[in-house]
């Protein structure tokens, strides 16, 4: 039970912080704290059904100011599973 409440604690971080990366807020105003002493068989997942339309219609994504692939932003960050 716990495990799922920090599932969709951590789901609904992640997606908060790409929303706010999308609506142009620059990146120093998005803090994001990590959930502490996960175990490493934990889920992080996403959903990223919305990415493909996002950097079509030129969004962009960034990580400590530099411009870098969504995907390779959350993979550096912990996500191990998309839904897309």
């Amino acid at each position: 039970m716990l495990k799922k409440v920090y599932y969709y604690l951590s789901l609904i971080i992640l997606i908060g912080a790409l929303v706010l990366l999308m609506s142009g807020y620059s990146q120093d105003k998005i803090i994001v704290n990590p959930i502490e002493n996960l175990s490493p068989d934990f889920i992080r997942g996403v959903d990223i059904s919305m990415l493909y339309e996002i950097e079509s219609n030129g969004g962009k994504f960034y990580d400590n100011g530099v411009e870098k692939d969504a995907l390779q932003i959350l993979k550096d960050h912990g996500v191990n599973w998309v839904r897309v």
